[in-house]
C-alpha cells in the first residue's frame, strides 16, 4: 500500500516498496513505476511511467529533478569479480560469500534529469542541472558536472546547458 501524502501524486499501478525518507511538495510518481530503494524526494520531482529504482541504498532526487519513462536507477549491483580479482556469481540467489555486491546512493541535484530508457548505476552523482540524454548509461560512481548535457553508453559530455535562475 502506498502511503497517501497530499504532496505525492501516485496512480493505480504505482508500486513503492522502499521507505519514503522525505517527500517535498508537488511530487508525481506515474503508473508502472517500481521503487524498492529508500527514496528522498525534493519539491516538484517527477518519476515517469515505467521506471524502476532498485537497491539497498537511498536515491536522493532534489528539487525539480526528473526521471523519464523506462529508465532504471540502481543503488545496488553485483560486480563480476571480487576486490582481489576473483570471479564471482552474479545471481542474487547465490550465497553472499560467492558474490561481490556493491551499493552506493544515487543523487540527482536540483534540475537534474535522466532521459528516457537510461540506466544509472550505484554511486552516480548528478550535480545541479546535469542532464543525461535518452538511452544513456551512467557507470558506477560517475560524477556529472553542473549544467552539462551527457549522452552515450557510457555517458560523455557534449555541451553545457543554460542555468535556470530561481525566481524570487
Amino acid at each position: 500500500m502506498i502511503p497517501r501524502k497530499p504532496e505525492l501524486t501516485t496512480f493505480e499501478y504505482t508500486k513503492i516498496v522502499g521507505e519514503i525518507l522525505h517527500c517535498g511538495r508537488y511530487c508525481i510518481v506515474d503508473d508502472f513505476v517500481l521503487i524498492t530503494t529508500p527514496i528522498w524526494l525534493g519539491d516538484h520531482v517527477h518519476i515517469a511511467a515505467g521506471c524502476t529504482l532498485l537497491g539497498a541504498e537511498p536515491a536522493y532526487l532534489r528539487d525539480y529533478s526528473a526521471i523519464a519513462s523506462g529508465s532504471r536507477v540502481y543503488t545496488s549491483t553485483d560486480r563480476y569479480q571480487s576486490d582481489d580479482g576473483l570471479p564471482t556469481a552474479m545471481s542474487a540467489a547465490a550465497p553472499l560469500d560467492n558474490r561481490a555486491p556493491y551499493s552506493a546512493p544515487v543523487i540527482l541535484g536540483v534540475h537534474a534529469f535522466v532521459g528516457a530508457n537510461s540506466v544509472v548505476m550505484p554511486g552516480a552523482v548528478f550535480e545541479d542541472g546535469a542532464v543525461v540524454g535518452a538511452n544513456s548509461l551512467v557507470l558506477p560512481d560517475t560524477k556529472l558536472e553542473k549544467w552539462t548535457i551527457y549522452v552515450g553508453s557510457p555517458v560523455r559530455p557534449i555541451r553545457k546547458r543554460p542555468q535556470i535562475l530561481e525566481k524570487s
